[in-house]
C-alpha cells in the first residue's frame, strides 16, 4: 500500500497460505489449505528501523474458510489524514524502486498464520471474520470494541490506561465514565475510520472536548475544516478559546475562535479575560490573530475609502506609524486629499502631508521614496491609487 509519502509492505510468513488485499487496502483476505484449520493469526507492524509499533495476536479457536482481517484501523498510525492510498503489487514496487529514488517512509506488516491439520478436542470450531478490534471499553455498562494499539498511538490518555500498569489492566475492564454513550461511540468509530463527518457545530465541539479529555493533541486539525465553514454560538466562544490552548499547533484554531467575536474590541477583551487561565504561548497566538484581524480591517477600510475617493476624485492616504528600531506598526490613520476633479494631483509634503503626521515622526517612506520633515518636496500622484505612507518615530 503506497501513498505519496508513505509505503506499507504487507507480507505473509506462512507459505502454505495465500494472501490477498481488498482494492482500498482496508481488508486482508487469508486462505488456508484444504483440510487445515487456523488457530491464531499474528500481525506485527514495524517501521523502517525494524522497531515494532504494534503487535496483535488474534486467537481463532480452530477456524476454517477465508479469513478477513481489518487493517484500516492502523492507517492513522501510518498514513496522513485524507492521504490517497494505492494498492500495488510487489513486482510493480520493485520496478519503481529500481527506476526511481524512493524517499517514502517505509513500514512493514508481517502476517503469520498458525495452522493445525486436525482439530484438538479442546479447540472450538468456528468460522468468523476477525476485525482489528483488540479490546473494548465499558461505557454505560455496554462494551465498545476498539483497537487498543490504535487508541494508544493516538491518545496519551489511552496509552497510559492500557499500558500504564493500572489495576484495570489486570482486570481487563477499562471503563470510561461521564460520557454520552452515543456521542462517544460516534467519536471512537470516527477515529477508527479516519473519517470525520459532523452534523452540527455541537457535535464538532463535542469531538473537540473529547480530544482534550483523552489527550489527542492534534485531533483538532480534523475538526477545524468543518468549524471554519460554520459559526460559533456567542455563548460558546469563551469556553472554546480556553479549550484551544490545550492542543499543540493551535494558532489556526485560536484565530478561528477570535474571528467569531463581533468586532476587534470584543476579541481584545476576550483575550484579556482569558489570559490568566491560558499559557503565554496561547496568549501570543491570540494577540497575533487579533493583529492580523486589525490589518485585514484596515485593508478593507482602505479599499472602501479608495472606492469612495474614486467617485469623488479624491486622493486617499493611509498612514502606518512605525517604531524605527523594530518596524512594528504602532497605529494607523487615514485621510483624503481633494483632487479638484483632476485625475492627477501634485502634493506638497510640507503643507499637506507632514502636518498630518505626529511631530515625533521625522522620516516617512512612500512608493519607495524617503521623505524628511522640513523638506520642500512636491510629488505628483495619480488620484485613482491610494497612497501608503510609513512614518517612523525618531
Amino acid at each position: 500500500l503506497t501513498s505519496q509519502s508513505k509505503l506499507l509492505r504487507i507480507s505473509l510468513e506462512n507459505d502454505r497460505c495465500s494472501l490477498k488485499c481488498s482494492d482500498d487496502g482496508s481488508v486482508l483476505i487469508l486462505e488456508s489449505p484444504d483440510k487445515s484449520f487456523v488457530t491464531a493469526i499474528d500481525v506485527s507492524l514495524k517501521d523502517s528501523n525494524d522497531k515494532e509499533i504494534s503487535a496483535v495476536c488474534l486467537s481463532m479457536g480452530c477456524s476454517f474458510g477465508p479469513h478477513r482481517i481489518r487493517t484500516d484501523g492502523l492507517f492513522s498510525v501510518i498514513f496522513d489524514p485524507d492521504e490517497s492510498i494505492m494498492l500495488v503489487s510487489n513486482s510493480v514496487f520493485a520496478l519503481l524502486s529500481a527506476e526511481f529514488q524512493d524517499e517514502r517512509r517505509k513500514f512493514d506488516m508481517a502476517v503469520n498464520i498458525h495452522l493445525v491439520d486436525a482439530i484438538p478436542d479442546s479447540f472450538e470450531l468456528r468460522s468468523s471474520p476477525v476485525l482489528i478490534h483488540t479490546g473494548s471499553l465499558k461505557v454505560a455498562d455496554s462494551p465498545v470494541p476498539i483497537s487498543k494499539e490504535l487508541m494508544a498511538t493516538t491518545s496519551l490518555f489511552f496509552n497510559s490506561l492500557f499500558y500504564g500498569g493500572f489495576s484495570e489492566h489486570q482486570k481487563g475492564i477499562f471503563e470510561i465514565k461521564e460520557v454520552d454513550q452515543d456521542d462517544f461511540l460516534w467519536f471512537i468509530n470516527s477515529i477508527h475510520r479516519r473519517n470525520w463527518m459532523f452534523t452540527s457545530v455541537d457535535r464538532a465541539l463535542t469531538a473537540l472536548t473529547y480530544a482534550d479529555r483523552f489527550e489527542m493533541l492534534y485531533l483538532h486539525k480534523n475538526i477545524l475544516p468543518y468549524l471554519k465553514n460554520n459559526s460559533l454560538p456567542a455563548e460558546e466562544i469563551k469556553d472554546t478559546l480556553l479549550l484551544c490552548e490545550r492542543f499543540e499547533d493551535n494558532e489556526e484554531l485560536i484565530a478561528w475562535v477570535l474571528s467569531q467575536c463581533k468586532n476587534v474590541q470584543a476579541a481584545i477583551e476576550l483575550v484579556s479575560e482569558c489570559a490568566p487561565f491560558i499559557q503565554m504561548s496561547s496568549v501570543h497566538s491570540a494577540l497575533k490573530a487579533v493583529k492580523e484581524s486589525v490589518d485585514c480591517t484596515i485593508t478593507d477600510t482602505r479599499r472602501t475609502v479608495v472606492k469612495d475617493c474614486l467617485e469623488n476624485q479624491e486622493l486617499p492616504v493611509l498612514f502606518r506609524f512605525k517604531d524605527t528600531q523594530t518596524s512594528a506598526v504602532k497605529s494607523y490613520d487615514l485621510f483624503t486629499i481633494s483632487c479638484n476633479g483632476s485625475a492627477n494631483r501634485t502634493v506638497d509634503w510640507a503643507t499637506e502631508i507632514w502636518p498630518k503626521i505626529p511631530e515625533a515622526h521625522d522620516t516617512a517612506v512612500c512608493e519607495g521614496r524617503t521623505f524628511t520633515r522640513g523638506g520642500s518636496d512636491s510629488v505628483r500622484y495619480v488620484s485613482n491609487k491610494a497612497l501608503l505612507i510609513d512614518a517612523f518615530h525618531s
